[in-house]
């Protein structure tokens, strides 16, 4: 089949479409947790200007507070896995304990040779620093679509 309407037009070509970008829940909430201040920012801005509400924190700690008082608010949780205080893993099994089926997404320059994915988060995005608007939302359109 030709990718072109009208063959035969040269002023009715149609370039093929690009694939639809992943469905998003209506009014997803995330909580974030990023302690560089820049990067926590421009992650809020990316994910506010693809129509997600975000809750961003500077630190795995002030995030935890956050899940242990209301954690079924947030349909996802993305965050550092390197931070002081609680560390993203730490963060992402205790939003797990409150919620089952909050999606993960944990965003990372480096893991450290001996961290270890607890089993509870095999399912978790991992997105490698640094990364590009697209991949962020497509991460997080993923992330939020049941399986």
């Amino acid at each position: 089949m030709s990718q072109f309407a009208n063959e035969g037009r040269s002023d009715a070509l149609v370039p093929p479409s690009p694939p639809a970008p992943p469905e998003r829940p209506a009014n997803a909430r995330i909580l974030l947790a990023e302690d560089e201040p820049h990067l926590r920012q421009l992650v809020t801005r990316i994910l506010t200007r693809a129509g997600y509400t975000v809750m961003a924190y500077g630190d795995g700690a002030a995030a935890l507070e956050v899940v242990e008082d209301d954690p079924s608010s947030f349909q996802l949780l993305v965050t550092d896995i390197v931070m002081p205080h609680v560390n993203g893993f730490e963060l992402a099994e205790a939003m797990r304990q409150h919620c089952p089926h909050t999606g993960v997404v944990m965003i990372t320059g480096y893991i450290p040779e001996d961290f270890v994915c607890p089993e509870a988060l095999r399912d978790a995005l991992i997105l490698s620093k640094p990364f590009t608007p697209e991949a962020l939302v497509s991460a997080v359109a993923r992330a939020l679509t049941p399986a």
